[in-house]
């Protein structure tokens, strides 16, 4: 019998609403349910043939860091804010379940971080960034593999995926980057000196990033993907591309550049 999982936020009542809807179609399809509500602790391994998603980009965010290291697709329905990641409308949501089940859908292959931190290892679909927990300036020197390539004096420096090129980075002034893209974006969060512009490098790449304080009383972070937070002790963080790619379930006539211009008003004139 095939399985799915579903992850969905409880705290919103329009995801309830699809959540009913979606659970039937796939119970009348005799296919097994797991459901992860995203605010309850989760610490067993999952095991599905595809996984459905029910919310904002923080429920995908979410289900991606625990699909990826066993390749489960991923369906994302928005039922949440701007939604960049959730490709999905509600309205079309049940008609795509059954798309989906009968083959007839496409799969976008987004890449994924991979942050070595005190050798432990974090996954991150958009970006890693590291900032300043009280919003101070710092001094971040990034390496290029053992090739320098500067220090930022900054509030912070986010290294983003191609798919996480509209999220933080962009609010940044970096890049927009089609997902296809084998890359990784450097930008600099307010950075002191106006020349630092972002860097796109190749997916091979590994970075090296160590931050320092002006001050003695360090209070730096490292954030994944905007949901973990960790605290920062000097030593190096190696950030490279993730061996795995998380495998998106979309339409088959889905166009980034469509996404794009619906979520950033490309096009749109007041006349």
């Amino acid at each position: 019998m095939k399985k799915c999982v579903i992850f969905y936020n409880s705290k919103n009542r329009e995801n309830i609403k699809i959540l009913k809807r979606i659970l039937k179609i796939i119970k009348d399809k005799k296919i097994g349910i797991e459901k992860i509500c995203i605010f309850d602790e989760f610490s067993k391994e999952i095991s599905a043939d595809f996984a459905v998603s029910i919310g904002g980009d923080g429920t995908v965010l979410y289900a991606s860091h625990r699909l990826v290291l066993k390749d489960i697709p991923l369906i994302a329905i928005k039922a949440g804010g701007l939604g960049f990641l959730s490709s999905i409308e509600m309205a079309e949501a049940e008609r795509f379940i059954i798309d989906y089940l009968d083959d007839n859908y496409k799969t976008i292959n987004r890449s994924m971080l991979k942050i070595k931190y005190k050798n432990k290892i974090f996954v991150a679909l958009n970006d890693f960034v590291i900032k300043s927990r009280d919003l101070r300036t710092f001094y971040t020197d990034v390496y290029f593999l053992n090739d320098y390539i500067s220090t930022y004096f900054s509030d912070g420096v986010i290294v983003s995926t191609p798919t996480g090129s509209t999220a933080y980075n962009l609010s940044s002034g970096g890049p927009i980057v089609h997902p296809h893209s084998k890359v990784m974006i450097i930008t600099s969060v307010s950075p002191h000196t106006l020349t630092h512009r972002p860097v796109v490098l190749p997916d091979a790449s590994i970075l090296r990033i160590k931050a320092r304080e002006k001050y003695d009383d360090s209070n730096i972070v490292i954030a994944i993907d905007g949901q973990e937070s960790i605290h920062y002790d000097s030593s190096f963080i190696e950030v490279s591309v993730y061996e795995k790619f998380l495998k998106s379930i979309v339409p088959k006539n889905y166009s980034y550049f469509e996404v794009l211009r619906k979520k950033l008003s490309w096009g749109e004139r007041d006349d």
